[in-house]
C-alpha cells in the first residue's frame, strides 16, 4: 500500500512539474495582472490594497508590453472619469481631491485606453497643469511697480516636475509655454568643470531631461561615465557608488545613457536581464530588491527595463523555478530520493 502511495505521490509531482514548465514568465505576469485587478474599474499595486488612477496606468502599460487584453475598459474609463474634479485633475479614485501625481498618471493612462488629444482638451486638464505649475515652479518677482512671474530654481524634485508637465501637455495636444533658454542653462550647470555631479539623481534627471529639450550636457561622455560609475559587480546600478543594487536605480541609469544615446556603452548587459529576471517570483510578477512584496509598479519597472536592453523576448522563456518548503519543483531533485526508495523497497 505505501509502495501505491509513493508511485502516486511521484505522478502528482510529475505532473505538477510538467504544469509549471508549460508556464512562461509572461503568463505569470498576467496572472499578476488578474490578481490585481481587484474590480472592473481598474488594478490595485498588490491584490492587497485598493485601485487606484497610478496602479491602473502602470497595468495598462504593463497589459501593452506584453500583448495581454484588458477586458471592460470601459468600466476602467468611467472610473477615470468619475476621478476627474472640476478644477481639472484626477484624485487616486472617485471623490478624493486631485494630486499632481494622480493626474498626470491619469493622462497617461487615458491614452492608454484610446482617448485622443482633441477630447482630453475639452477636460479642462491643462487648466490644472497649468494652475499647478505657476504655484510650484515659479516665484514672484517685483520689478519696478510690477510684479512678474519668474521660474524658480531646479532642484531633483523640481526637475522632475517640469519633466512630467511638459510630457504631459504633450499628451493633451498642448504645447506649453516653458523657459526653455532658462531650464538647459540651469541644467547644463549641475555638471561639474571635471563631468561629473553632485549625485546620481541629479545626473539622470538632468540628462533626461535636457534630453526632451533635444540636448545633451556639455560633456556628455562624462556625464556617461559619472552614471555608470554606479553599476555594481552584477552589472546592475545603484544610487550610491557602493551600494545595493535595485531595478529602480537600474531602470533609471539606463534610461538617462539611453537620452545620452550611450546604451551601447553599458557593459554586461546579459547580466544586467539575469538580475532583473531574478526579482520576479513564480506565477506573479516582479519586486524591488530586499522585498518580499510583488507589486504593479515594481514589475513595470522591471518590463520597462528589459524593453530598454531588447530583452523581453526572456518573459518567453518557462517560469521561475523556486523551493516551496522542503518541495523543490524542480523535479530532478525530487525523482532521484523517490527512485532511491522504490530501488531499496524491490531490493528487500
Amino acid at each position: 500500500m505505501k509502495f501505491k502511495i509513493q508511485i502516486l505521490f511521484l505522478i502528482l509531482i510529475i505532473i505538477t512539474s510538467s504544469q509549471v514548465n508549460a508556464r512562461t514568465r509572461e503568463n505569470s505576469v498576467e496572472n499578476f495582472i488578474k490578481d490585481t485587478r481587484i474590480d472592473s474599474t481598474g488594478f490595485a499595486d498588490t491584490p492587497k490594497v485598493a485601485v487606484t488612477i497610478t496602479s491602473t496606468t502602470l497595468a495598462l502599460d504593463i497589459s501593452d508590453l506584453i500583448n495581454y487584453e484588458v477586458n471592460n475598459t470601459l468600466d476602467i474609463l468611467l472610473n477615470f472619469q468619475q476621478s476627474h474634479n472640476d478644477d481639472g485633475g484626477f484624485g487616486s479614485k472617485p471623490d478624493t481631491i486631485s494630486t499632481w501625481k494622480d493626474s498626470v498618471s491619469a493622462i497617461q493612462g487615458l491614452n492608454y485606453l484610446r482617448l485622443n488629444s482633441s477630447i482630453l482638451y475639452n477636460w479642462n486638464i491643462f487648466q490644472y497643469l497649468n494652475n499647478s505649475v505657476n504655484s510650484n515652479l515659479y516665484k514672484d518677482v517685483s520689478v519696478g511697480n510690477d510684479t512678474i512671474k519668474f521660474p524658480i530654481d531646479l532642484n531633483q524634485d523640481i526637475i522632475r516636475i517640469w519633466r512630467e508637465y511638459i510630457i504631459s501637455s504633450y499628451l493633451i495636444g498642448i504645447i506649453p509655454t516653458i523657459p526653455t533658454e532658462f531650464l538647459i542653462n540651469q541644467l547644463k550647470a549641475f555638471q561639474f568643470s571635471n563631468g561629473t555631479y553632485n549625485s546620481f539623481h541629479i545626473a539622470v534627471e538632468t540628462v533626461i531631461l535636457l534630453s526632451i529639450f533635444n540636448d545633451q550636457p556639455d560633456q556628455p561622455e562624462f556625464a556617461s561615465k559619472f552614471i555608470r560609475a554606479y553599476a555594481q559587480s552584477n552589472g546592475a546600478f545603484s544610487t550610491d557608488i557602493q551600494g545595493t543594487s535595485t531595478i529602480n536605480a537600474t531602470y533609471r541609469a539606463m534610461v538617462a545613457l539611453q537620452a545620452l544615446n550611450r546604451l551601447f556603452e553599458l557593459e554586461y548587459q546579459d547580466a544586467i536581464a539575469r538580475f532583473i529576471l531574478n526579482q520576479q517570483l513564480q506565477n506573479s510578477g516582479f519586486k524591488e530588491v530586499n522585498s518580499d512584496e510583488v507589486t504593479i509598479q515594481d514589475t513595470w519597472i522591471a518590463l520597462t527595463s528589459l524593453l530598454i536592453l531588447n530583452r523581453l523576448d526572456e518573459l518567453k522563456s518557462p517560469d521561475v523555478l523556486q523551493t516551496h518548503g522542503f518541495i523543490s519543483i524542480d523535479i530532478f531533485w525530487i525523482v532521484i530520493p523517490i527512485n532511491i526508495i522504490i530501488f531499496r523497497r524491490r531490493k528487500t
